[in-house]
């Protein structure tokens, strides 16, 4: 009998007596007794296993063709099948599709025959979660592993059958039979959507699944797939943990907001969802910002820019009125409801604060939290000839810059281009003069405001005045936002 069938056959028997005392101590001793024969067991699992340097050069060997064959040899190569063989400039026996199909084969009937411990076909196991993509040409990763998977799937009966005793690990693949299918994160990711990691925490463990393995990959778009294909009210509540899962798998991260923001557009109603809108600024930044070359934006779809580029302008507007509203300062014209009208269309926006608001925001520093995401969405105003109370907002909307003063001063309708004033600049000047946003009086016009505030300015400025300029309101330039559009999770991952 040879060494280890004698450590089978001794440990068989030591397996049948611990059994026999499990069931028969109902005492205090019994957690301790489990505790012991789940060590021994353990350890004598593992004991086949070859070290790591003697799989590398038997698996170098059969590369080369100069593995001698001798008994073994070919078996310990299982735990290193994926392994790249430096001396062979990277290669690795998955790599090679002729010489992986002939050792499987060979396990295949060996498996059948009860001539191979189950070890090696666990070492066959690892070497497929172990797999690098890196190391591949082309779709060869995904033959070699389908390659794989195949001899673990037809094997695993024979392992079964043939196995002296049920090891943990064993006990393991046999409750996750799934991780030999084609999608074998499925379940995980419905567990992690449920609020549960425990069984793939479970598996990480008992199955030695390393951290770098493509299994995590496919974990996490597991997760990901899940919760987008929910019905529009589930994956609503579940943003919240879809950016918690982006935020710890940072390689992941803009693939994964781009697929998040073309799903929420996708849903029947978008309007501003201010968790996603805060992570969107935070990872891409301003979607003002889309026609710079570095900007992240360009990669989403128009209309899911336009959706977040609105929410932006929306808040700036919605903040600029519960600021003054804060102040004392009431909105008697009714304004941003009349702006409202027209926000599909602003794709611009700029508070122009004056020195009581500034003010006002120094002693409420809470209230600049709302500006930490879009520093650059407020500018000073200067030139105001001691009018403290005096600030403005400047939209632009069809290639036209719009500046409205408060709580007086009148509206002003500019060409864009053809204003001197810089937009982007950190301190506006409310004067006539050149450079200043009343700069039409330095022009030597006669017009004064084009909107002036009076009773029933809404509907001249709606009906005659803006449409002067070529803006209507959303519902007239046909840009309510109340269609939805497709989306399919499979084009991104």
């Amino acid at each position: 009998m040879s060494f280890t069938d004698l450590l089978k056959h001794s440990l068989a028997n030591l397996n049948n007596s611990f059994q026999y005392e499990l069931r028969r101590d109902h005492g205090e001793s019994h957690p301790r007794l489990a505790k012991v024969h789940k060590k021994i067991t353990d350890e004598f699992t593992f004991i086949l296993k070859p070290k790591d340097e003697v799989a590398y050069a038997a698996a170098r060997d059969y590369l080369n063709g100069s593995l001698a064959g001798n008994p073994g040899e070919y078996e310990i190569i299982s735990f290193v099948l994926t392994k790249p063989i430096a001396e062979l400039g990277g290669v690795s026996v998955a790599t090679d599709n002729e010489k992986l199909r002939a050792l499987l084969n060979r396990y295949a009937q060996e498996f059948e025959n009860d001539l191979i411990d189950g070890i090696f076909w666990f070492g066959v196991f690892q070497s497929y979660f172990q797999a690098q993509k890196s190391y591949y040409q082309g779709d060869s990763f995904f033959s070699s592993q389908r390659l794989i998977r195949n001899f673990l799937s037809k094997s695993w009966p024979y392992v079964m059958k043939n196995a002296s005793f049920s090891t943990n690990w064993m006990k393991s693949i046999d409750a996750n039979l799934h991780l030999l299918s084609e999608s074998p994160c499925d379940m995980y990711g419905a567990e992690w959507l449920s609020g549960s990691e425990a069984r793939v925490k479970q598996i990480k463990l008992e199955l030695q699944i390393p951290d770098a393995s493509w299994f995590w990959d496919e974990f996490f778009k597991s997760c990901l797939k899940t919760s987008l294909s929910q019905s529009d009210a589930k994956f609503k509540e579940s943003i919240p943990l879809i950016i918690s899962l982006l935020n710890r798998h940072p390689s992941y991260l803009d693939n994964g907001l781009r697929a998040l923001l073309d799903r929420y557009r996708a849903s029947s109603d978008i309007r501003e969802h201010i968790e996603l809108k805060d992570f969107a600024l935070v990872v891409w930044k301003n979607p003002k910002l889309r026609s710079t070359g570095a900007s992240k934006w360009i990669h989403v779809a128009d209309p899911t820019w336009r959706m977040v580029l609105t929410w932006v302008q929306e808040a700036n507007l919605r903040l600029f009125f519960e600021l003054l509203k804060r102040r004392g300062v009431p909105d008697p014209h009714g304004r941003l409801n009349f702006w409202m009208q027209y926000i599909n269309q602003i794709t611009f926006t700029r508070l122009v604060l004056g020195d009581d608001m500034r003010r006002y925001l120094n002693s409420h520093p809470e209230l600049k939290e709302h500006f930490k995401n879009d520093v650059e969405s407020y500018a000073n105003l200067s030139g105001a000839n001691g009018e403290s109370g005096l600030d403005a907002f400047i939209m632009e909307i069809n290639g036209h810059l719009i500046v409205e003063f408060n709580p007086h001063g009148g509206c002003y309708v500019y060409k864009k281009s053809e204003n001197t004033f810089n937009v982007n600049a950190s301190s506006l000047d409310a004067s006539t003069s050149e450079r200043g946003l009343k700069e039409r009086y330095y022009s030597g016009s006669s017009r004064g405001p084009d909107i002036v505030h009076r009773e029933g300015w809404q509907f001249n400025a709606r009906t005659y005045q803006l449409p002067a300029f070529g803006i209507f309101d959303d519902a007239r330039a046909g840009k309510l936002t109340s269609t939805t559009t497709s989306f399919s999770i499979d084009k991104y991952f």
